[in-house]
């Protein structure tokens, strides 16, 4: 218009509200010094919404809580049961907050699984124990032993050898009693079989090796297949350096890479098999041995390539070698995994191998070599293989596990299976407490317990869901009239309200049976009996209706 171009600007805001919130996780573990930050929060969907304000309640304010500025304030270690809720919504989601005087983030020196049973001994000398009875991970302890160098468990009851600070060995039992005197001194490190019989090895600091305990196919390595009560010891020719077995089969490996086999042997052409009483050389060369989670053979590491030796064939290892993809690839048989930039590339290698989410790889897709990514994992040091989980070491000492839950082999005293990284919270289990009725919404008048509230509030010490005996709760009158009640729990509180009106002076008893609810630990109310005289406001006389 004869003034040149003409413009303007404005800035458009646009709005995405949310659709739901959820925790990463269902614990996350604290210590009392630590600057969480956000780290806690809940994730928002979808991605981008602009919807951020949040709402906390804590089931444990005395343990935890969040302030008006969205910081979480710790005041001493336990266990609490967090609430967010998007403001001006219905949407929320609850996690555990575990705080601790200080997380423990020491690596792992060795691991045991058993069944649904799992041990870890870490490298700050502590054992601990989970899964099958046990829900949360707790602290394996032994009278008089503070440090652990290594451990066997040697029967299906939890009574283990342990090798002490001083290279000695002593029997324990499950309970944490040490026998009067060790069995054996200047051990180096401890073996055992256990899928078929169980035999213990102690391998000495000269390479030397002690076998005792079941030995029905020669695998205590004397010459014989008797049950041997106290330790004997093997003649072999190397030093020996590691022992593993499969399921009637024992391999040990030489400093000098030879490989040595006892146990029963299957013969082909033969009408009988033939049992290795003594150390066989089986071949030489190798770098490692290992059992594979697939339970059937054991794997033999060569610089190059594994082998694999079958159960019951002894007298040959697998034709065909899989060849390493890379140095750093761990292979089993079952499972084939490499780390890369701190990242777990993982790969099944029989079918049924992520039947329980071990892989960790949600819904992502398998590049051309069939390896998943691993969700959830940085900073990876170490992978652990075992027959229905894998556990991920990262390099600050955390430890995660994936797979199979529904026995507590993750450890999160969750009966859940899991695709996504569980973090191994060691020490949790310490924290547990009996869970119990702080008090409830009643008043005292004259001596008796009365109450004025239109529902019953009743509130325990810790966050709380249903459990078996939820159905069974009854309020009744003095007659033994019972009413219609409904129910809701909150955090740590149970509302029950009736959906007929009480009767005001009227007495009532309220009975939880033990076993209504339980808290995060699966601990459950003891039996709760309250009578107190109603005294609210009488019920409204119904409206009189007009033709």
């Amino acid at each position: 218009i004869g003034y040149g171009d003409i413009t303007d600007s404005m800035t458009v805001h646009c709005e995405l509200s949310a659709t739901g919130l959820h925790f990463r996780t269902s614990m996350y573990m604290t210590s009392l010094n630590k600057d969480d930050g956000r780290d806690f929060y809940p994730e928002l969907s979808p991605e981008g919404t602009t919807d951020i304000d949040l709402e906390w309640e804590s089931a444990s304010p005395d343990i935890c809580y969040v302030d008006e500025d969205g910081n979480l304030i710790k005041l001493k270690k336990g266990v609490a049961t967090l609430k967010a809720t998007l403001k001006g919504t219905n949407y929320s989601a609850t996690t555990q907050i575990v705080v601790m005087d200080a997380i423990t983030t020491a690596g792992i020196k060795k691991t045991y699984n058993q069944g649904s049973a799992y041990y870890v001994l870490l490298t700050d000398g502590t054992l601990w124990k989970w899964g099958e009875k046990t829900i949360a991970i707790k602290k394996c302890t032994f009278d008089g032993i503070d440090f652990i160098k290594d451990f066997i468990c040697y029967d299906y009851y939890g009574n283990l050898y342990i090798l002490d600070g001083n290279n000695e060995v002593w029997k324990c039992s499950a309970s944490g009693q040490v026998s009067d005197k060790p069995l054996l001194s200047n051990i180096k490190t401890l073996n055992v079989t256990y899928r078929t019989e169980f035999t213990c090895y102690a391998i000495t600091y000269d390479g030397g090796v002690w076998s005792w305990g079941q030995n029905t196919y020669g695998k205590i390595g004397d010459g014989s297949t008797t049950y041997k009560e106290e330790p004997v010891q093997m003649d072999i020719k190397g030093r020996v350096s590691k022992i593993v077995e499969t399921n009637e089969n024992t391999v040990l490996l030489c400093e000098n890479g030879d490989v040595y086999i006892l146990g029963h042997n299957y013969i082909p052409g033969k009408l009988t098999d033939e049992n290795i009483t003594t150390p066989r050389l089986l071949l030489q060369g190798a770098v490692d041995i290992r059992p594979s989670s697939n339970e059937g053979y054991i794997i033999v590491e060569t610089k190059k390539a594994y082998y694999s030796v079958y159960y019951q064939r002894l007298s040959s290892v697998e034709e065909y070698p899989y060849v390493k993809r890379c140095p750093t690839e761990k292979y089993d048989g079952r499972y084939s995994a490499y780390i890369e930039d701190g990242k777990v590339y993982i790969k099944n290698i029989r079918t049924g191998g992520n039947t329980y989410g071990q892989l960790g790889a949600g819904d992502s897709m398998a590049n051309d070599d069939g390896y998943y990514l691993m969700r959830g994992i940085d900073n990876a040091k170490e992978v652990y293989f075992f027959t229905n989980n894998i556990f991920v070491e990262t390099e600050d000492g955390s430890i995660y596990a994936f797979g199979k839950g529904t026995e507590y082999e993750l450890g999160n005293c969750i009966a859940e299976n899991s695709d996504t990284p569980v973090r191994l919270n060691f020490g949790i289990g310490e924290l547990s407490v009996p869970l119990t009725l702080e008090g409830w919404n009643s008043t005292e008048s004259e001596g008796k317990l009365t109450l004025i509230e239109d529902e019953i509030i009743l509130d325990f010490n810790a966050g709380i869901t249903n459990s078996s005996s939820y159905g069974s709760i009854s309020l009744k009158d003095s007659e033994g009239t019972a009413y219609m009640l409904n129910k809701t729990l909150d955090l740590d509180k149970m509302h029950i309200a009736t959906k007929t009106p009480l009767t005001k002076g009227a007495t009532y008893t309220l009975t939880i049976p033990a076993g209504t609810v339980q808290d995060y630990f699966q601990n459950q109310n003891s039996l709760i009996n309250i009578s107190f005289i109603y005294e609210g406001e009488p019920a409204a006389e119904p409206a009189l209706e007009f033709e």
